[in-house]
């Protein structure tokens, strides 16, 4: 009864809202010490999520900055609703990034995708040592690249709750992301968020995952209408704030699945 309650109140938009702290932590990205930090609710803990970086060097809030302004913190916003809903959320800055605008591009750009892999897997070695988290209910989000990147590490890290993937790309600009011939291999549940107006990750490349999917016996896909690239309305921005509709599903897999 009580979990149907909660369920019910996330569907309708009215979440029970908890008081949320944070913890401080460095964990080591290869020569480089980074700043994470876990974010969760001081009443209960249902379960935790590790964000994924997309492609740019990004700091733990997912800035993502155009023309000097700051257009949007997708990654904070994830961590302060799903925080406030009795989640605990992990960011961490990439490798090379002390913050948003302090960056060390010359290193950054000699880094590949074997090694954002390894860093997101040192995160969650972080995790499963810290005595808040419950290393059995442990989840990865990855968002964009990320999403490539956290298909890899679900792969390496087969006692995982699940893997959320925003915009995941297929092929862009001619890079192949190598998510589609993994996706039959993934044997836990996963859910896709995909903007219907996403320009950069297109809807058809979520089209393909989806079809790649069709005998996986525990996968989600939802579109959103008018959304972009970061889950935010496309009318401003690919990278536009996420909207509240991605976050309310985002709730409730997972209350689904923890």
């Amino acid at each position: 009864m009580k979990y149907f309650l909660i369920v019910l109140c996330a569907a309708l938009g009215l979440g029970l809202a908890q008081t949320s702290t944070t913890q401080d932590f460095m964990v080591q990205l290869g020569d480089f010490k980074s700043q994470a930090q876990l974010m969760y609710s001081s009443q209960r803990l249902l379960a935790t999520v590790l964000l994924i970086h997309a492609g740019f060097p990004s700091d733990m809030d997912g800035t993502f900055i155009n023309n000097g302004e700051v257009v949007s913190k997708n990654f904070l916003d994830i961590a302060k609703y799903l925080s406030s809903q009795g989640f605990a959320v992990a960011r961490y800055n990439k490798r090379y990034v002390t913050s948003a605008t302090e960056i060390d591009s010359r290193r950054y750009s000699q880094l590949s995708r074997t090694d954002f892999i390894a860093d997101a897997r040192a995160v969650l070695n972080a995790l499963r040592q810290n005595k808040i988290v419950d290393s059995s209910k442990l989840f990865v989000l990855g968002w964009s690249e990320g999403a490539a990147v956290a298909v890899q590490v679900a792969l390496q890290e087969p006692t995982l709750g699940g893997i959320i993937l925003q915009s995941p790309p297929v092929v862009v600009q001619g890079t192949d992301y190598e998510t589609l011939p993994a996706m039959p291999k993934l044997g836990l549940p996963i859910l896709i968020q995909q903007g219907s107006s996403d320009d950069i990750t297109t809807p058809d490349q979520t089209g393909r995952l989806e079809n790649a999917l069709k005998n996986h016996k525990d996968a989600k896909v939802i579109y959103y209408p008018q959304l972009g690239h970061g889950l935010g309305s496309a009318s401003n921005s690919q990278f536009a704030p996420i909207n509240q509709k991605p976050l309310q599903d985002l709730e409730l897999w997972l209350l689904a699945h923890r």
